[in-house]
């Protein structure tokens, strides 16, 4: 029976050698555009990179992102109106943290991948 595991990274540097390896066929999970997204995110967001493991060998990559929305200055001050404002209450109180599985600056599926079988 195989054993699975996962390890999460929080920086670029500490990623496995084989990373590229898997993420071969998507640019955006990619070590080269993981660092530009590590060096340009806003002072917000986290990066977290997953690797996912059968036994010893990387099998699988995916991405997280953490957003602290305490961290922003404005939720949008468009008006002065009680909207605005119940708005503003709600996102600082109720959903000032969010984590995403993927990528929240792109659209499509660039969260994870995972190693192709072979086919006998």
């Amino acid at each position: 029976m195989n054993t699975y595991s996962l390890k999460i990274y929080t920086s670029i540097a500490s990623l496995p050698n084989s990373w590229d390896d898997i993420a071969i066929d998507n640019a955006f999970l990619q070590k080269a555009y993981l660092e530009v997204l590590e060096s340009s995110a806003p002072t917000n967001m986290q990066c977290f990179y997953i690797g996912i493991f059968e036994e010893t060998q990387l099998i699988g990559v995916a991405l997280a992102q953490y957003l602290n929305l305490n961290k922003l200055e404005s939720f949008g001050e468009r008006d002065k109106c009680l909207k605005t404002f119940i708005r503003n209450f709600i996102f600082k109180n109720f959903a000032s943290h969010v984590l995403f599985l993927g990528n929240n600056m792109i659209t499509g599926q660039n969260g994870y991948t995972f190693k192709k079988k072979n086919k006998l």
